[in-house]
């Protein structure tokens, strides 16, 4: 059989024909589009420390049974507007003190950084930051745990966070390069983790 040859006008007219779909379908589906992407975005705005109480508790079920959880921030980031690292100072109960840097990304090469990347995640994009203070406390022991000696154990863990502006492209039309400036002048506390009764028990 040898097959029939149409023009562009001519196979238009053999296209196959199907019935739209009707007024209840369309409904339909545009009403689970729409559901979606509501419960989806109020589940994104649930992570944010200034609606988490409104809205975390109430979502996080839904979030969890049907897979939906979303963080828009990955694909709209705010460009970054200060050069920072942190540090821990542990105290021990003889006053003696130990500082801890938490992984310097700025000073590392480009295998180090891939090797580490996770890292960077808790350490620099939630332990800093408000959405990552639930965290805090078991980075706090973690360390603490890491060190403790039975005769001179820790008492106190403090993490600071050292910081310096860069410049604004837009307003100084030029590009604040992160090595050029590696001495972050300016620290602020983020967290003081004092040890308790039941931690030493852990620690033990």
């Amino acid at each position: 059989m040898v097959d029939q040859k149409y023009t562009v006008e001519e196979a238009l007219g053999h296209g196959v024909s199907k019935a739209a779909p009707g007024k209840t379908r369309r409904v339909l589906l545009s009403s689970f589009v729409v559901s979606f992407f509501v419960l989806a975005n109020l589940i994104s705005f649930s992570h944010y420390p200034q609606y988490k109480e409104a809205l975390l508790q109430r979502f996080e079920p839904y979030s969890a049974a049907l897979g939906i959880g979303q963080n828009w921030t990955m694909f709209a980031p705010d460009t970054r507007k200060l050069n920072f690292h942190s540090t821990a100072l542990l105290e021990f109960e003889d006053g003696s003190l130990r500082l801890l840097e938490f992984p310097r990304f700025d000073l590392m090469d480009s295998a180090s950084k891939f090797k580490h990347a996770k890292l960077r995640k808790l350490f620099n994009d939630y332990m800093v930051n408000q959405i990552g203070e639930k965290y805090r406390p078991s980075i706090a022991r973690f360390y603490l745990m890491s060190v403790y000696d039975r005769k001179n154990p820790p008492r106190k863990l403090t993490i600071d966070f050292h910081f310096r502006e860069t410049k604004d492209p837009t307003k100084d039309g030029v590009i604040d390069r992160r090595a050029s400036y590696r001495q972050h002048l300016k620290k602020s506390t983020i967290f003081i983790y004092r040890v308790r009764e039941k931690d030493r028990k852990l620690f033990y």
